[in-house]
């Protein structure tokens, strides 16, 4: 999940070493994954291992100047999550379906000024963003030979760097969707 992290606090040098005591250090972020519309299957996957749906991941160490922003990619599903989902999801909806996860995450990140004990962490609120599941609508094989992805294919090619997010992915030996 791509994103852009603001640091909303204003330029302030109070150090005798110039230093902007607003600069911030992102550090990590918590994840929490939800699924109003198929509860039983969020409840399936939490009796399996709650570290699947509620986590906390690393994140660049980058220097957040007051006033800047940051691009972030964050990993909000990762594969294990997504493998628990591909399984359980058919046990009680169609291939067809079309499911909206949510993702609520909250950044953590600390104040170049105030190091000492907790007073320089700094938590953002928690944002969430509706993920919508599908199965195979983002693989796209009409290029390839009677229309069927070849079983040896390796390379894959579209959307956002060869990853189907928003866009349909297709066999890199294939001819590519028509735009």
């Amino acid at each position: 999940m791509p994103v852009i992290v603001l640091n909303n606090t204003e330029p302030r040098d109070t150090s005798n070493a110039g230093i902007d005591t607003n600069e911030m250090q992102l550090l990590s972020v918590d994840v929490e994954l939800s699924m109003p519309q198929a509860p039983d299957v969020i409840d399936a996957i939490r009796d399996r291992d709650e570290s699947l749906l509620d986590f906390n991941a690393p994140l660049a160490t980058n220097s957040l100047p007051a006033g800047a922003t940051q691009g972030v990619a964050v990993e909000v599903i990762p594969q294990l999550t997504a493998q628990a989902l591909a399984e359980l999801i058919p046990t009680q909806f169609s291939l067809d379906s079309r499911l909206t996860i949510e993702a609520t995450v909250v950044f953590h990140a600390s104040r170049s000024g105030n190091g000492v004990g907790k007073v320089g962490e700094i938590d953002s609120r928690d944002f969430t963003f509706p993920i919508r599941l599908c199965f195979g609508c983002l693989v796209w094989c009409g290029g390839c030979l009677d229309g069927e992805c070849p079983l040896d294919a390796t390379g894959w090619a579209g959307g956002i760097c060869g990853n189907a997010q928003d866009n349909v992915v297709y066999p890199s030996v294939c001819e590519p969707p028509a735009e």
